[in-house]
Order: C-alpha cells, then structure tokens, then sequence
C-alpha cells in the first residue's frame, strides 16, 4: 500500500509518526514530572503539618501525660479547616483523631496503606475514602518510634485542581506540534518535487523520450545533485549526437570502400560490416550468406579461422602499434582475393577481404608482354650480332660487307621500332585513366 504514496507522502508520514511518538512520550514525561511536583507540594505541606503537630506533642510531653485534647488547639494554626489530624500509636490504636471526638471507638489502623507505607519507608500517602468518616481524604502518614502522625486534606474540587496538571502545558506542546507538522509538510513538499522531478526525468529517459524542455530544480544539496546528473545527462546525449554522426561517417564509407570490411567481437559476433564483405563472401563460399558470421563455416578461410581460435585462446596483451595479423590469397572462379586479420587490443578483430583479379590479371599480363618483347628483341639483336661478326670476316667482298651492312641496318631500324611500341605502352599505362576500357 505504502508503495503506491509518492515518496513526499511517506516521508511525510514517517516523520510525523516519529515525532507524533517523541512528543508524546514528552508530553507523558512532562505530565507525570508536573504531577509528581504538585503531589510533592501537598505532601510537603502535610509534612510540615506533621513535624508541626511532633514537635508541638513533645514539648508539650502529650504522649507521657496522655493529654491530646492540648492538640486541639493546633487546629486554630492550620493554613485549612479541612486538615484532619490523627494520632495512633505503635499497635495501631488511634490516640487522637481532629474530627473524631470518640477516637477509642474507631478501628485499628496498623493495616492502613499510608501506615504500612510509613512502617517501611518513614512515610507513606494514599488517597481513599475514610471508614470512619465517609469522606475521601488525601492521607499523609510520618512514624516517630512510639507513634504515628497522620495528616490529611479533603479530596475536594480544591485539591483535585491543584493536583491536575495544567491545560496550558498541553495547549502549547500541541499548538508547537502543529506549527511543527506545518514546517514539515513544506520540508517534504520541497522534497518530494524534487525527487519527483528527477523521477519523471529518469522515466523519460529509460523510455528513451527526447527531453526538450528544461527542467529546474531548488538550490540546495539535492537539487545540486540533480543539476549535475541533468548535465551529465546532457553531455551524454551530445556525445551520442557527435558518436552517431560519425559513425555515419563511417557507415558511408565503408558502403563506398572496394574492400570488404567486417568487425567482430570477442565471442565472433558480428559488430559492424559493409556489403561489399557480405557479396565477396557469398562469391568465395558460392552460398547465399545473408550474414557476416557465415565466414567461419566457410572452409576457405579455415587459415584465418584457426589464427582467430589461437589468439582469442591466447589472450596475450599486446600493444596497438604493433597488433596480431595474418593474411592469404585466396583464388575462386576466375577471382582473385586477399584477406587480412587484424586482431584489437580488446579482443575484437576485424576481417578485410580485398579483390585483388584485375592486379592480378595485369601482373600476368606484364608478365606475358614482357615475354614477348623479350622474344620480339631477341630476333633483330640476334641478325644484327650475327652480320656483324660476319664482316670481321676479312675474306669478304665489298659486295657482300655492304648487303650485310643494308641487313643490319634494317634490323637496327626494326629494334628502334619495337623499343619506340615498348615507351608507347609504358606511356599508356601511365595514364590509363584516361581511356575508356
């Protein structure tokens, strides 16, 4: 139940209850403490009264005389008219009684409460109606080694008020506790909005709503602390507009690179690729693989599979200028392809597949060229050699040294002429960008 009131509500409860409790239990102490007082003052005025009659029965040696009709005459000194005063001896027998005239007709009193309070402590009060009597009475009892001296005041309206505590003290404890649930209520208000203004933030950040408007909290500890997770919060979210721009930026790129990139974590799953890796990779596996994570089912690529297995097994620490990588050439249905590996230093790695058939296809190309020309120079340097060591020859005629010398010039002419084709071609190659294939 507790968990649908909002927290401003329950801390508000929670308080109140605690200090409903802690002035309460003052309000108890405070009440006994006065209540106490005042039963203390009327004893002490009962007791004065007491140590008045003592000292009066034994200077006046009334006890020996057995004269306590002299006591009478304290009555005339006593602050009340109300005030009763009893004589009893040791055993319980009443020597003396104010109101009483036939005293030695009245009870034992040795098992009055006040009496056997007074037995054990020297004193002792109660509060009864007399047997005797009829009338409630306030008793006060003091024992003196031969006698008891009792005193007591009517329990009228008189003493009961006197013995109440007073309203006022009441009044105020509860005027104090309103005024102080008051200043409570706006504590926890000026809280709870607080705690519910970052509660209605945190929601709307987990349901992922975009946040426009501005939220402000009061300049104290908390608010302090929300300010700076609505700053974190901000800053993040900038951070996430620039990390999403530029992996844009990256995604554009790597859609336009010839290669075939993909990344891989730790585990291989697949992080990021480009579609150029998923087309190399159906041409090479001659499957239509719709994700990157085919590779390593792939037995072309078994190589770089097994360095994947090593390294992710290894778990060496490695610095990032110097990381572990391999690569092969790899040759399917007339296409060439070199695929790398390169492993980071948390673990993940990345696969480049590079289509490499038309360098390849060039290199064989120069390859044979090369051999051509090597056999189409061989051919004119091979007669002009040979009609030049025939005219070392001294027994030749001058018809004949100058036919060979015609053969050889003419061989000259035609290796000028395939040396001038071969600084053509190299010509071409160099700015082939600019021929339409």
């Amino acid at each position: 139940m507790l968990n649908k009131i909002s927290i401003r509500k329950r801390l508000f409860i929670y308080i109140s209850i605690i200090f409903t409790v802690f002035t309460f239990l003052v309000l108890l102490f405070q009440y006994q403490r006065e209540k106490d007082f005042r039963t203390k003052q009327l004893e002490n005025t009962l007791d004065n009264i007491t140590e008045l009659t003592h000292n009066y029965i034994e200077k006046n040696k009334i006890l020996s005389r057995n004269n306590f009709e002299l006591l009478d005459s304290i009555k005339t000194i006593l602050p009340s008219k109300n005030i009763r005063v009893t004589i009893i001896a040791k055993g319980g027998i009443v020597l003396y009684d104010s109101e009483v005239a036939e005293h030695q007709n009245m009870e034992n009193h040795l098992q009055r409460p006040e009496i056997q309070e007074a037995i054990v402590n020297g004193f002792g009060s109660n509060i009864r109606t007399s047997a005797t009597t009829g009338n409630n009475y306030y008793y006060y009892a003091k024992y003196y080694s031969d006698y008891f001296v009792r005193t007591a005041t009517l329990n009228n309206v008189e003493v009961k008020n006197f013995l109440q505590v007073s309203k006022l003290f009441i009044i105020y404890v509860i005027f104090l506790f309103l005024i102080t649930l008051i200043i409570l209520h706006l504590i926890t208000k000026n809280f709870g909005e607080t705690i519910t203004k970052l509660k209605n933030f945190a929601v709307k950040l987990n349901n992922g709503e975009e946040i426009k408007e501005t939220v402000t909290f009061p300049k104290d500890e908390l608010g302090t602390i929300s300010n700076q997770i609505v700053n974190i919060y901000q800053k993040l979210q900038t951070a996430k507009d620039e990390i999403s721009v530029e992996k844009n930026k990256l995604f554009s790129h790597l859609n336009v690179l010839n290669e075939g990139i993909a990344f891989f974590s730790s585990g291989k799953k697949k992080i990021l690729t480009n579609n150029r890796f998923i087309q190399f990779l159906n041409l090479i596996s001659e499957e239509s693989a719709i994700s990157a994570e085919k590779i390593f089912d792939v037995k072309e690529f078994e190589p770089i599979i097994k360095f994947i297995d090593e390294q992710l097994k290894s778990k060496v620490h490695f610095k990032d200028y110097n990381p572990p990588k391999t690569s092969i050439d790899l040759k399917k249905v007339n296409k060439y392809f070199s695929v790398q590996c390169i492993f980071f230093q948390d673990m993940d790695f990345e696969i480049i597949i590079t289509d490499t058939t038309k360098l390849e296809k060039q290199k064989l190309i120069k390859q044979q060229m090369t051999s051509n020309i090597a056999h189409e120079l061989k051919t004119p340097v091979a007669t002009v050699i040979g009609y030049l060591e025939t005219l070392q020859n001294n027994n030749i005629t001058k018809e004949k040294q100058s036919y060979f010398i015609e053969k050889a010039i003419a061989q000259a002419h035609r290796l000028s002429v395939l040396i001038e084709d071969i600084s053509l071609l190299n010509k071409i190659e160099e700015v082939k960008e600019y021929f339409k294939m």
